[in-house]
């Protein structure tokens, strides 16, 4: 979608009350290759609060945010286990790859079940 000529995302497919952190993490992990995740997301994760707090009173830290982003990369590795006649394989396949590349990456499992 373009809003006075700039892009913006919008997606209504599961349209739910959710963290903020759970949207930034599967929007991010689904729409960039491994590499270019592992190469931007930070830079990504300050952008997205440096533009949040141009609107919002309460932005968390840059810690705080970068816990939260990791502790919900589990959420897209749901595509690993879509049906084909939910999404084809094409799709399913990098985006499985993609979250549990990304769950494994920055340490998420071990967040999770240890809290580091």
């Amino acid at each position: 979608m373009t809003v006075d000529g700039r892009r913006r995302f919008l997606d209504w497919q599961t349209v739910c009350l959710a963290p903020w952190a759970d949207d930034v993490a599967y929007f991010l992990v689904g729409i960039l290759d491994v590499e270019r995740r592992r190469s931007h997301e930070v830079e990504l994760l300050r952008h997205y609060l440096e533009v949040l707090s141009a609107g919002v009173p309460h932005v968390p830290t840059f810690e705080d945010a970068w816990r939260a982003y990791r502790e919900h990369h589990l959420h897209g590795l749901m595509f690993a286990l879509c049906p084909a006649d939910m999404q084809p394989p094409d799709v399913c396949t990098p985006m499985g790859q993609r979250y549990g590349a990304a769950a494994l990456d920055p340490g998420t499992l071990a967040l999770l079940t240890n809290g580091r």
